[in-house]
């Protein structure tokens, strides 16, 4: 039997030839989601940070139990969160991710935006919070350092 369901298009000037993916439809694990051509797991709570151009900038999360999660401390195995990156250099597109297994703790996330590069001083980024697939909170700023507090 043919799935007659509908394929969302692709985004403007996508190509499934030369990026991951396009839509969600395009990442061949369940439950992942295409982020700015790029296929994130969804696990809950998941904190992304997205920018794109040649500046550079790194997203820490702090669990409710006190784990820091980020670039120096990429995974942690009593929380099981998992600090992800991927860069299209071709594009200038970055995103970086830090999730957390279904069975998180409840309380107050701590998740900081740091400018890395020179160029980040000037560079505008994005930084939301999914829940179970479902945008919670979302964030835009230029340079950095900022923080902010998510409470589950």
């Amino acid at each position: 039997q043919v799935d007659s369901k509908p394929i969302d298009p692709p985004a403007q000037g996508c190509s499934a030839q030369t990026e991951e993916c396009c839509v969600d439809a395009d990442c061949t694990v369940s439950g992942d989601a295409c982020v700015q051509n790029t296929c994130v797991d969804v696990r809950s709570p998941r904190f992304s940070l997205v920018w794109t151009g040649a500046n550079d900038f790194s997203l820490s999360v702090v669990s409710p139990l006190g784990f820091i999660i980020s670039s120096l401390n990429p995974t942690d195995d009593v929380s099981g969160a998992l600090w992800e990156s991927r860069d299209d250099l071709e594009t200038g597109e970055h995103v970086q991710s830090v999730f957390f297994p279904r069975t998180f703790s409840a309380g107050t996330y701590t998740y900081y935006i740091n400018p890395v590069s020179p160029e980040a001083a000037s560079g505008t980024w994005n930084a939301n919070v999914f829940v179970n697939g479902i945008e919670a909170e979302a964030h835009t700023g230029t340079g950095g350092p900022a923080i902010y507090f998510f409470r589950n």
